[in-house]
């Protein structure tokens, strides 16, 4: 995981990132994409921040990826970072080109951490998937070993969920 995320950061890494950037790419995804599904969030003296672009309702309820960060903060701290999470699967979207950006230049894109990305998506920065972080992923581990103690692998149903 360390390694992938390294990698996934070298786009990045000689130039730096700054509020410039990260202003300029939400802007332009919220632009060119105005649903919830991409996100901006602030850490500031170890509290969690989530930006709500002006006429949008304040959301009331935390989401998985708000509670884990504040979980991280609380035991571990963070350092003070404005970062982008999409909550869309896999970047860029159908039909936009490999090598599409954000931002309005390269110079301007500041990264982007989403659960699934095509290969030449050099902004896009892999993190775990919102979903597997959630409650009821835990209840579906839990009840996936519960019937590996009950039943042989031979009397199980040939059946697959394909996600992605």
């Amino acid at each position: 995981m360390k390694e992938q995320i390294n990698e996934d950061f070298e786009f990045f890494e000689k130039r730096g990132i700054s509020s410039a950037q990260v202003d300029a790419t939400f802007a332009s995804i919220r632009n060119n994409f105005p649903h919830p599904f991409y996100v901006r969030y602030r850490v500031v003296n170890n509290q969690l921040y989530r930006y709500v672009p002006e006429g949008e309702k304040i959301p009331l309820i935390n989401n998985a990826y708000e509670k884990v960060l504040k979980t991280l903060i609380k035991l571990r701290g963070l350092e003070d970072t404005d970062f982008i999470i999409a909550f869309e699967d896999g970047v860029p979207l159908q039909g936009i080109p490999e090598r599409f950006y954000f931002a309005p230049t390269t110079d301007l894109q500041a990264p982007l951490l989403i659960s699934a990305k095509r290969k030449g998506t050099p902004y896009a920065v892999l993190v775990p998937d919102w979903r597997s972080i959630g409650e009821w992923w835990a209840r579906d581990i839990k009840n996936i070993l519960s019937a590996q103690e009950q039943k042989l692998w031979a009397e199980k149903k040939e059946k697959a969920i394909w996600r992605g």
